[in-house]
């Protein structure tokens, strides 16, 4: 990565906000027993007519 980039402010806050990012995710990993999202089963939605 050039110099440039590197160096500049954006850039430093993108790494924070990245970081915090990490650890939330890192977090409910671990601890919230998230390992893997996974996307709800069709078969248990039932809809009720009205």
């Amino acid at each position: 990565m050039p110099d440039s980039i590197c160096q500049t402010e954006g850039y430093t806050i993108s790494l924070k906000i990245r970081k915090r990012i990490e650890e939330v995710l890192g977090w409910m990993k671990t601890v919230g027993g998230m390992r893997k999202l996974r996307p709800p089963d069709p078969d248990n939605f039932k809809m009720t007519p009205i």
